[in-house]
This record gives structure tokens, C-alpha cells and sequence, in this order.
């Protein structure tokens, strides 16, 4: 297994992003995702994760609304 090692920055940057995910309400199977990047897991098998997770959200309607910034 490769794990990538994060600079102490791009820990704190998805450090914040699963904040921002928790504060929106985004589900626990998506911040786990995220928390494994560069930690458990090959950055590639996160951006597969999140690519079939954001294609299920999709089909299975879970977004019950899109985000919108002025």
C-alpha cells in the first residue's frame, strides 16, 4: 500500500474540510473518506470513493439541495 505523507497544511486543510462537512450535515461514511486521505488509504482510492459516493448521492437522491455561493 502507498500512503501518501501530507504536509502539517493538507492535514489542517482536511482537517477543516470534514468540519465544514460535519457543520452541513454530510454523512459519516463521506468524512470517513476524506479523514483516510493520505492516512489509510492511496489518494487514488479516495477519489474513487468520493466519485462513487457522489454518483450514488445522485441516483439514491440523497441532495435535497444544491449549494449556492454568491
Amino acid at each position: 500500500m502507498n500512503i501518501e505523507k501530507l504536509s502539517k497544511v493538507q492535514l489542517e486543510i482536511i482537517a477543516e474540510i470534514q468540519r465544514s462537512f460535519d457543520l452541513l450535515g454530510a454523512n459519516s461514511g463521506l468524512m470517513a473518506c476524506v479523514g483516510s486521505w493520505g492516512d489509510t488509504l492511496p489518494q487514488e482510492d479516495i477519489l474513487q470513493m468520493l466519485k462513487d459516493w457522489n454518483d450514488q448521492a445522485i441516483l439514491e437522491n440523497w441532495i435535497s439541495c444544491q449549494a449556492v455561493i454568491d
